[in-house]
């Protein structure tokens, strides 16, 4: 069976369930592969996620190497969406972010998780071709100056060439 993550944000309208009578509460890690800067992707993730009460550990992995969105991701679009990511991160204590080179539509992306994930305990990044020093530092610095829901969450930030 194929789902899109669009059609969980669609099936999800109107409280609807999004596509999945079941509640996974066993479901304890869950890794996904979607294009972090498309809007319906990010929208549709949020859904799924309810689904998954009791989730602790999260791995998102941008399949765009080369940004190129279609609906656009905005923080308007994030902010809408605070509510429901609360509740659907309540118990995420690791979230591992791999994404596309730096931009600032990505640092929004991140700081939404930090806003969100009330338990975070790690926050690891995992940047495609961040090979300058001086733009990691800049990079890192502003990630750290982000308000976040968890006291001891952790940000790790590392890279693939």
């Amino acid at each position: 069976m194929v789902c899109y993550l669009q059609s969980f944000y669609e099936k999800s309208a109107n409280g609807g369930n999004g596509g999945l009578s079941t509640t996974y509460n066993s479901l304890l890690t869950f890794e996904i592969h979607l294009n972090c800067l498309e809007v319906s992707e990010i929208m549709g993730l949020v859904c799924l996620l309810k689904k998954f009460p009791n989730l602790n550990s999260l791995c998102i992995k941008d399949l765009e190497k080369e940004l190129k969105p279609e609906g656009k991701l905005t923080k308007r679009n994030l902010e809408a969406l605070n509510s429901d990511a609360r509740s659907c991160l309540a118990h995420v204590k690791k979230l591992e972010l791999e994404i596309a080179p730096y931009c600032d539509e990505t640092l929004e992306i991140i700081e939404f998780f930090l806003l969100n994930a009330g338990v975070l305990d790690l926050l690891l990044i995992i940047i495609w071709s961040l090979e300058d020093q001086e733009e990691r530092s800049k990079i890192e610095e502003r990630l750290n100056s982000f308000p976040r829901a968890s006291s001891q969450a952790k940000i790790v930030v590392a890279e693939i060439c």
